[in-house]
C-alpha cells in the first residue's frame, strides 16, 4: 500500500480556493466591513477632535481678553479708590455752597470757578 491519494480524492487549486472562499470568505468580508466602519469612526473622531481644539483655542483667547479686561478694571478701581477722598471733599464743598453754611467756602469756590471779580461780588452779597 502506498501513501498516494487516490485520484478521486484530489482537488484542483481552483477547488481549494473556492472551498477556502466559501469557508472564510464571509469572515473576511465581515472583517473588511468592520475595518471600513472603524476607519469612518476614526475620521469622525479626528474631525470632532479638530473642532474641540478650535473651541479650546477660542476659549483660551477669550480668557486672555477677560484677564486683560480684569487688569484694566482693577486699575480703574484703584484710581477711583485713590480719587475717593478728593471726590468726597468736592462733594462736601459743593454741599457747603448749596447750603450757604460756609461763606469762606463760597468765596473760594467762586474765586476758583468765576474769577476774583465774581468772588468779591459774592462775598459782598
Amino acid at each position: 500500500m502506498t501513501n498516494q491519494i487516490p485520484a478521486e480524492n484530489t482537488l484542483s487549486i481552483e477547488e481549494v480556493q473556492a472551498a477556502f472562499a466559501k469557508s472564510y470568505g464571509g469572515l473576511v468580508g465581515q472583517l473588511t466591513l468592520q475595518n471600513l466602519s472603524l476607519e469612518k469612526q476614526v475620521q469622525s473622531l479626528q474631525s470632532r477632535l479638530s473642532d474641540v481644539e478650535e473651541i479650546a483655542f477660542g476659549l483660551k483667547r477669550d480668557n486672555a481678553n477677560l484677564i486683560k479686561s480684569q487688569v484694566t478694571l482693577e486699575a480703574e478701581i484703584a484710581a477711583l479708590i485713590k480719587a475717593g477722598p478728593t471726590a468726597d471733599q468736592i462733594a462736601a464743598q459743593g454741599k457747603a455752597v448749596i447750603d450757604y453754611e460756609d461763606t469762606e467756602t463760597i468765596a473760594s469756590f467762586a474765586a476758583a470757578n468765576y474769577g476774583k471779580e465774581k468772588a468779591a461780588s459774592t462775598e459782598a452779597a
